[in-house]
């Protein structure tokens, strides 16, 4: 989505690589061995996300303070369950 909205700009590609980082510790929190019961994983995952905004912010992905979507995590599609492969 970035590279849509500026190409493969320096900030875009920063603001792509915080983005993973972002998910990715994320993941680690949330998995198996975790279950976002470990302090120092969240920690680690909550400043990656705050790095990630910030990133986002700087490449104009979106503006300062802007609220992130919420997405629910309620009824999923059977589409969306298929695609997932669960």
């Amino acid at each position: 989505m970035g590279q849509l909205h500026d190409g493969a700009s320096e900030l875009s590609v920063a603001a792509y690589q915080a983005a993973l980082k972002a998910s990715q510790c994320a993941a680690d929190a949330a998995g198996a061995g975790a279950l976002g019961e470990n302090e120092t994983l969240n920690a680690t995952a909550d400043a990656a996300e705050a790095a990630a905004v910030a990133a986002a912010e700087k490449a104009g992905w979106m503006r300062p303070g802007q609220a992130v979507p919420q997405v629910s995590t309620g009824m999923r599609s059977p589409e969306l369950m298929s695609m997932m492969h669960l």
